[in-house]
């Protein structure tokens, strides 16, 4: 069981935390410093990955999706850095891509290598 003046402590220290932070980075997702129709960095990978395939048609372009999902969950400073993507985002992007695949939302083309089907309409 917990004491009570334990869980005062931590939920103090956590206040702590988020009044330490910069005020332009957003804690948590339920900030409410952001409208739920934008995408932004701070959001889940599987959300911004999910949010950009129900924008697309019946056949999604990889490469394409990875340049979008790219533009959100990095920010750039620099223009060079749009051309190459770091192995970070890469990996981040195709753990999204098989989520969604798994949950039943994508599956692989057989016409076309470099795209995947949408199940879900």
């Amino acid at each position: 069981m917990i004491n009570l003046f334990d869980w005062l402590q931590a939920f103090q220290s956590i206040v702590q935390q988020q009044d330490d932070a910069d005020e332009d980075e957003c804690v948590s997702p339920q900030c409410g410093c952001c409208d739920g129709s934008s995408l932004n960095w701070h959001l889940p990978d599987l959300t911004v990955a999910y949010r950009l395939h129900s924008e697309c048609g019946r056949m999604i372009n990889l490469f394409d999706w990875l340049q979008a999902f790219q533009s959100i969950v990095q920010q750039q400073d620099d223009a060079d850095e749009d051309e190459c993507v770091s192995p970070q985002v890469q990996a981040r992007f195709t753990r999204a891509v098989c989520e969604l695949e798994f949950l039943g939302f994508i599956k692989s083309s057989k016409r076309k290598v470099d795209h995947v089907e949408k199940l879900t309409w």
